[in-house]
């Protein structure tokens, strides 16, 4: 039986005695997440397991349902000034879990940064391999930010070759004074936290 520990997220970043944002970790918004490697195996997303799924909440988030049928699944749960997109279907594009393999899609990932944004000179994106609950998951994280456009997001990938799931986490606030003042509301740190709480509850649900 696994050992299932409530991690508590707050919405607010914090500042070390350096400046860096940090994580604080106490909070309302429960995520129940679990030391447990996901299942080595799922089996097939089918609608039915699709409509269970879309039956997870998370305390003190706003959960719409976009979609839970023989598709997939995709959730949204939004908590100022962060939201959350969750994405689940059978696999169409399984990649490994390498980072070579995630690189060479790294034109297609970038899919998810505004069109506005996309090009501009001070928009940063990055792509790597991280562990998620003892696996390994791939992610992509991106700031960027002009007078009529902004955005930051960590997304995370996972599968096990018969299902996939997307996770985003993102600012989701007011417009942000600045850049600065958008990366202190969501911390890279924040986001990162946030996809893996969520993609842990639902890995173990699927």
């Amino acid at each position: 039986m696994r050992r299932v520990v409530v991690l508590l997220l707050a919405l607010a970043g914090c500042k070390d005695k350096a400046g860096t944002p940090t994580v604080n970790p106490v909070g309302s918004g429960a995520v129940a997440t679990t030391d447990a490697k996901p299942p080595a195996k799922s089996p097939p997303l089918d609608a039915a397991k699709a409509q269970q799924l879309a039956q997870q909440d998370v305390t003190g988030w706003t959960k719409t349902i976009k979609l839970a049928d023989a598709k997939g699944l995709e959730l949204r749960f939004d908590r100022a000034p962060l939201g959350v997109t969750v994405q689940a279907s059978k696999c169409f594009d399984c990649l490994p879990m390498s980072e070579a393999k995630w690189r060479a899609k790294s034109d297609a990932l970038r899919g998810l940064i505004a069109p506005e944004l996309r090009d501009h000179k001070d928009t940063t994106w990055e792509l790597g391999i991280t562990d998620l609950a003892g696996v390994r998951a791939a992610w992509t994280y991106h700031v960027g930010y002009k007078a009529d456009a902004h955005g930051t997001a960590y997304a995370l990938y996972f599968n096990d070759g018969t299902n996939m799931i997307r996770v985003v986490a993102e600012f989701a606030g007011a417009p942000p004074a600045s850049r600065e003042a958008m990366i202190a509301t969501a911390p890279r740190e924040m986001l990162a936290l946030t996809a893996k709480q969520f993609a842990d509850q639902f890995v173990h649900a699927w």
